[in-house]
């Protein structure tokens, strides 16, 4: 910082410490007395150089009351901090109330922050599918459906892409003066079909495996199903039909290995979900791991990991002039 600079923030102490707090005898507002302890305790700090502060105490004094001279001071502070989205939303709110007549040089000078300040700025856009996939830039979401875009400062920021069913992605960008960084995003969903996989432990002529009643292949079959209830068959001549109903869910990989039983005369059904079946099915379900050869298997899609990324600002530029009083 200049010596110059150093001497512009020094003059903040010549300010006029007076302020009208009402006609005498009238009992004082008690949110003007508050505003006014807060922008004085700005002023204070922001001759101390601990502009970021003074810039929260000049925001809590202009939430209270709504001054074009506090938000002036505040745009002053964040400009300091070379927060330029910040400074440009304070000078905004500033010249929306300033009378150019009265402001005089105060105004010129706000004009200049201002021109300074869009230069200095960046742009991200962020393009993500689903389209309703919620966006958050610095902990701070970015409302609206498809393609979002917002102004940030110069520095690191962390874009956060996360939607139900999806696995949430984490991108860190690196934002410099006059740029706009796009990015594209696509989520990756974890709510895959289920795989449902067929064999038989003996090949016989003329088999037919079916699921939900459509033939899906003889000696064994693989598919990708809806979650949900399912039923596996499996019919060969001279043998007992094999029915076997299953229930599945997103992600599950399911394998069935099933034995058609000696020859028979006549033919019948065997349902695979009695009780009693299972006592006999035994060793002809083969095993998968430590299980039943009935193997079960989650296959999640793996995001992305991220940290944060925090952004320290210095002070910076500031305009050549002294904060304006209450």
């Amino acid at each position: 910082m200049s010596a110059l600079t150093r001497a512009w923030l020094l003059a903040v102490c010549l300010l006029i410490p007076s302020f009208a707090l009402g006609q005498e005898g009238d009992a004082p507002d008690p949110d003007t007395v508050e505003a006014r302890a807060h922008f004085d305790r700005g002023r204070g700090l922001a001759e101390q150089r601990r502009f970021s502060e003074a810039a929260e105490a000049f925001r809590q004094s202009l939430a209270l009351v709504d001054r074009p001279t506090t938000a002036y001071n505040l745009a002053l502070c964040y400009y300091a901090l070379e927060r330029y989205v910040e400074a440009i939303e304070a000078l905004d709110r500033y010249r929306e109330q300033a009378d150019i007549a009265t402001e005089g040089e105060a105004y010129v000078e706000a004009q200049r922050m201002l021109a300074h300040a869009q230069r200095a700025v960046a742009e991200v856009h962020v393009d993500v599918i689903p389209a309703d996939a919620s966006v958050m830039l610095d902990g701070h979401a970015l409302e609206g459906s498809g393609a979002r875009t917002a102004r940030v400062n110069p520095g690191s920021h962390v874009i956060r892409v996360e939607a139900d069913g999806h696995a949430p992605q984490l991108i860190e960008v690196e934002a410099e003066p006059g740029v706009t960084l796009r990015r594209a995003v696509q989520l990756v969903s974890t709510r895959n079909p289920a795989r449902l996989e067929v064999s038989l432990l003996e090949e016989v002529a003329g088999t037919q495996i079916l699921v939900d009643g459509e033939e899906v292949g003889t000696t064994s079959a693989r598919l990708e199903l809806a979650p949900g209830e399912h039923t596996v068959s499996v019919m060969a001549p001279d043998r007992e039909t094999v029915v076997r109903p299953v229930v599945l869910e997103h992600n599950q990989h399911l394998r069935l290995d099933l034995d058609l039983g000696d020859s028979t005369q006549g033919g019948g059904t065997i349902f695979l979900e009695e009780p009693v079946f299972w006592g006999v099915l035994g060793a002809t379900v083969a095993a998968v791991g430590a299980g039943i050869l009935i193997g079960w298997a989650a296959d999640e899609a793996n995001g992305p990991s991220g940290g944060s990324t925090g952004v320290v600002l210095d002070a910076g530029m500031m305009p050549q002039g002294a904060m304006i009083t209450w």
